[in-house]
């Protein structure tokens, strides 16, 4: 899987081996995978022997040992890093320029660095097109273009943003009204169950001759008016169970009512 990956990555033992490399590494690099795998890096990228000037492996070395010491990642300058074609049979010193970048692996557990990720880039393009006066002109006036397109771009999505900040303006004052008419509706509700509770305190005193009569001495009349004021508990106990309202003082009288009367049906 880390062969597939896009970019060009090596993975580095501490003492510089190389563990890993990515396809586009060994692409870039002219290199074969079984030739620098398990090799010190520096024997696989020596520094170009026709280059006197050639500081690559230098340079290379003390990123890496700066990442190692410190466990901090380090980015490299710009740097011309020569690389030998072993693809082809002809074997040439290619002149080459990378943006390189090493990061730290540490192993589990450890603040010891376990591993050495080795990322670059290839400016040679880049470079190869600073020394051609034209190339850079194109280069230059692409730029330009694709800087005035973004402005337009920009001035679009500041045009969005107004249009967005005015949508949430609107947004607001449509949440103010609701929230008006909600007082209103949640007013209008607590006037609803005041009114309902002063009619159950008014059901709960028509039913009180009917709790009376149970201690009257007839018993005929005594059932006749428990079973009304038993049925009459029956029926508002169901309203109150449709407007779901199980915790009110209404509900507990009634409850509690149905529990005297039926202590009080085996005096009937």
């Amino acid at each position: 899987m880390f062969e597939a990956v896009p970019g060009l990555y090596l993975v580095l033992s501490p003492d510089f081996r190389i563990v890993a490399c990515s396809d586009s590494y060994l692409h870039a690099t002219r290199k074969k995978r079984e030739d620098i795998v398990g090799c010190s890096m520096f024997e696989v990228f020596p520094d170009n022997p026709q280059d006197e000037a050639a500081d690559g492996v230098r340079n290379l070395r003390a990123s890496f040992e700066k990442v190692i010491e410190a466990g901090v990642p380090n980015q490299m300058r710009l740097q011309r890093y020569d690389v030998e074609d072993k693809v082809s049979e002809k074997g040439e010193w290619i002149e080459k320029y990378w943006s390189p970048s090493n990061y730290p692996i540490f192993g589990n557990g450890s603040k010891e660095v376990a591993y050495l990720i080795h990322r670059v880039e290839d400016m040679t393009p880049a470079v190869e097109i600073g020394r051609d006066p034209q190339k850079e002109r194109l280069i230059k006036d692409s730029v330009e273009i694709h800087a005035r397109r973004n402005g337009r771009s920009v001035l679009r999505t500041l045009e969005e943003v107004e249009d967005a900040e005015r949508n949430t303006k609107n947004a607001w004052e449509k949440l103010e009204r609701v929230r008006g008419d909600s007082w209103e509706v949640t007013d209008r509700a607590l006037a609803l169950l005041e009114s309902s509770a002063t009619r159950g305190i008014k059901l709960l005193q028509w039913q009180r001759p009917y709790f009376e009569a149970l201690h009257e001495e007839r018993a005929k009349v005594m059932a006749a008016k428990s079973r009304r004021a038993e049925w009459a508990i029956h029926w508002r106990l169901m309203e109150l169970s449709i407007l779901g309202d199980f915790d009110s003082w209404e509900w507990n009288q009634l409850q509690q009512a149905r529990r005297n009367l039926q202590n009080l049906k085996p005096l009937v």
